[in-house]
Parts: structure tokens; sequence; C-alpha cells
């Protein structure tokens, strides 16, 4: 069985995808708010999906004309639900985010793994409640021997 090639020339190796509720306001804070900048786009009958870059990354929100409706999930619910960013200013970047209106979901602090490592983080929820995190410092310690090997303890 065959591995995906990475393509080397693209600009990110993984894009992330958000189907958004509130394109406007879901544009309004990836641009104005984190620094995202427009990357490209597609259009089709049904959807649009708008992509976004910020350093090596593509965030692609994408909005369904008809959108099939379903319930706001609340809490650390299994799924992709939320990014992390990483950061190097990442008090300036929380004040903003707070002082702009957007609920924080992690207040500012500094953890410390089990191993040892020390950074900071914060969240905030996204205009349609996606959980954002900022990072400042490397929050991963080397993999442990069995994660090394692809073994899940």
């Amino acid at each position: 069985m065959a591995k995906p090639v990475i393509d080397e020339t693209a600009v990110s190796s993984v894009e992330t995808g958000i189907i958004v509720r509130n394109i406007e306001a879901m544009v309004r804070f990836y641009i104005d708010m984190l620094g995202f900048e427009p990357y490209g786009e597609t259009k089709l009958d049904f959807v649009h999906v708008r992509g976004f870059r910020l350093g090596n990354t593509i965030l692609k929100l994408t909005y369904f004309y008809e959108p099939v409706d379903a319930p706001l999930v609340e809490g650390f619910a299994p799924g992709m639900r939320y990014l992390t960013l990483r950061v190097s200013n990442i008090g300036e970047a929380y004040a903003s985010l707070i002082a702009a209106g957007f609920e924080p979901w992690l207040e500012l602090e500094t953890a410390t793994t089990t191993r040892g490592v020390v950074y900071q983080h914060c969240g905030v929820f996204d205009p349609d409640r996606n959980f954002v995190e900022l990072v400042q410092g490397e929050s991963y310690s080397p993999p442990s021997p069995a994660f090394a090997r692809g073994e899940v303890e």
C-alpha cells in the first residue's frame, strides 16, 4: 500500500478546513485579528472555499450555500475542534483578542508538561465558536520510545 507522496512545491503539506456558519465574521476574525492573508479561492455551484495563508499554513474557510442545520457543539467533543497558532507575542495578541470582545476559553497561562517543558498558551472562541489556541514556546517534549515506534501508550 503506497503512502501519499508530499508535494514539495506546495505552500503547506497540510491544509486545515473549517466549515463556517458566518463567513463574513470568520473572514474578519482570521484576517483582522490573527493576521492571515487571502491566498486563493474555489467557488462551485454549492460551496465557496476561501484559502488564507499564515506562514507556511493554509486555512480554508468553507461556506456551503445550503448548509446542514447542525447544533453547536460545546466543550471538547471529539472531532476537529481547535486550531493552534504558534506566536512570539502571546501577551499582546491575547490582549488584543480580549479587547476586541472575543470570549476566552483558556486564560493566558504558563503551563508545564509532565516532562518539565514550560510554555505559555491561551485560547479564544472564533465567531463560530471554534477553539483557537495561541502558544508561545515549545510545548512538545520528544516522543516516548513507544510513541516513536508508532505505538499508542
